[in-house]
């Protein structure tokens, strides 16, 4: 399959991954129903959320691929570069969180240690 042909995906944005599927249609069944066809987590994603040339698209990568979003308008790209983006950054806010929550209580653990603070005692 040549990577430069377009392909109609629904795309569906969870907290923790992207998934893109096909909707496959049957002529039995009157519910729709999907085929996953990537399933990207968002810790390893990049984006990039605006190409002059063309404001309809964006682009989420990752080390092994580069999956191109075209939408109907430049608002719904700005609108989901938006969501991913606000995603990211909240990931990455809770990750530096963790981090210096941790941090703490190393320190905490090592003051207590020399006895420098006074232990608990039940």
């Amino acid at each position: 399959m040549n990577n430069k042909q377009k392909r109609v995906r629904r795309v569906f944005l969870f907290e923790n991954l992207i998934v893109f599927s096909k909707e496959v249609t049957s002529s039995e069944d009157t519910e729709l129903k999907y085929r996953t066809k990537h399933v990207v987590g968002l810790h390893e994603i990049g984006l990039t959320p605006y190409i002059s040339e063309e404001p309809n698209k964006c682009h989420i990568w990752t080390p092994e691929m580069t999956l191109t979003m075209y939408s109907a308008s430049p608002d719904d790209a700005e609108s989901w570069s938006k969501s991913i983006s606000n995603i990211l950054w909240g990931q990455l806010k809770q990750i530096k969180r963790d981090r210096d929550m941790s941090r703490m209580r190393k320190t905490r653990g090592a003051v207590r240690s020399r006895g420098a603070l006074p232990r608990n005692r039940r």
